[in-house]
């Protein structure tokens, strides 16, 4: 197996792994692992993109209210609300979605790794 790093691994890669929750050592990944760890973080950017896609489209910006006008009329001014509160609950999916595709990827990439 090649190291990732020019010469010898230090000790964090090691041959006798000693198992951890937070894997202070990490082992050598086959060819195959490798290839695998970035097929799915390649995925998991294609699916970022068409998360961000489907925000776009389902939120599009509300619009930002400033004081603007000589006699103190509020403008809208299109850009991101004053107020994460002026949001539509819906938003919450979007954000909780990308947050769980990063768990997801995370947990399978560190269950690869292993």
């Amino acid at each position: 197996m090649s190291h990732v790093f020019a010469g010898q691994p230090d000790a964090r890669q090691a041959g006798d792994i000693k198992p951890s929750r937070f894997r202070p050592q990490y082992r050598a990944l086959s060819a195959e692992a490798k290839a695998l760890h970035d097929q799915i973080k390649e995925k998991a950017v294609e699916l970022e993109a068409l998360f961000e896609q489907a925000y776009k489209l389902a939120m599009p910006p509300l619009p930002l209210f400033v004081a603007g006008s000589d006699d103190g009329e509020m403008q809208a001014v299109a850009g991101i609300s004053a107020s994460p509160f002026d949001r539509d609950p819906q938003e919450s999916y979007f954000t909780d979605g990308l947050k769980h595709l990063e768990l997801s990827v995370m947990l399978t990439i560190k269950g690869l790794t292993a």
